[in-house]
């Protein structure tokens, strides 16, 4: 099939089952036998009706861009649950107009994809509290992408991550979100390896959101965190103290930065020089 004729890529069912049998049948002692089996496995996935928005590729993925992939991957994994068991990555790309699907897919989906590892909301609006509840079903998540994320306050952000038992990554990439420290967390978390904020600004929401972190480490325990911002002026001093006190209070910490105008690089200097000799 031509890659550009989507219209043809309408396999049924049962076709898709047929090659998933006829890799059962694929001799282990073959030396090609494993790469044979998942290049056919991924073949039978992706000739689907919700491909090539949506699909589990040779990388186990599956994109769930709007609520007719959505509803046709359920299906499919409802009928064939064989199926489920190679997605190892999940995003989630619902807008506010089709957020009434995540709570079916949330229901569907978890015990359905038992390996699944990684898990990306896109675009996602804040949601009813029933949402915090159901993700936490996919139990083998051990890392969480938060992308895009409009009107969350850090508040519903630890609220939704807390719930993951094996979480060990945390990522939240050019959102707008309120820090907030007057909330609650239900029960200690899992200490995470890495928390990466990707933010287009570093104002006073994100470094009091780093603040946050670095202080309440007894109920969000960190490793390491990794800082990426973009195209930003801010005040080294404010800047200096962030980074000193989250070089205090973690394991690790990456920074990265492209096209940043410091006030003072006198003072940016001497904390850099503290910063090596911690």
């Amino acid at each position: 099939m031509a890659e550009t004729d989507h219209s043809s890529w309408r396999l049924p069912l049962e076709i898709c089952e047929k090659v998933v049998q006829f890799v059962e049948d694929i001799d282990d002692s073959d030396p090609f036998g494993e790469r044979t089996r998942w290049s056919l496995y991924s073949c039978a996935l992706v000739c689907r009706d919700w491909v090539p928005i949506s699909r589990i590729c040779l990388f186990r993925r599956v994109e769930l861009a709007d609520d007719r992939t959505a509803i046709s991957f359920m299906d499919t994994v409802v009928a064939s649950p064989g199926l489920g068991v190679y997605v190892q990555d999940l995003t989630i790309d619902l807008d506010q107009k089709q957020k009434g699907w995540i709570y079916q897919l949330l229901q569907v989906l978890p015990p359905r994809l038992p390996n699944l590892d990684h898990l990306e909301y896109r675009k996602l609006p804040v949601l009813h509290p029933l949402f915090f509840g159901l993700s936490p079903r996919f139990t083998t998540v051990s890392s969480v992408r938060l992308s895009l994320l409009e009107r969350w306050s850090f508040r519903e952000i630890v609220r939704l991550v807390s719930g993951f038992k094996n979480l060990k990554k945390l990522e939240v990439l050019s959102g707008r979100w309120v820090p907030s420290e007057s909330f609650y967390v239900p029960r200690k978390s899992t200490p995470l390896k890495m928390f990466r904020i990707d933010c287009g600004l570093l104002d006073k929401d994100t470094t009091d959101l780093v603040r946050w972190l670095t202080k309440k480490q007894s109920i969000f325990p960190l490793d390491g965190l990794h800082l990426t911002c973009h195209k930003m002026s801010v005040q080294s001093q404010h800047f200096s103290e962030l980074l000193l006190q989250c070089s205090l209070s973690l394991k690790r910490l990456k920074l990265m930065w492209d096209q940043i105008t410091y006030n003072d690089h006198l003072v940016l200097d001497r904390t850099c020089k503290r910063l090596v000799n911690l």
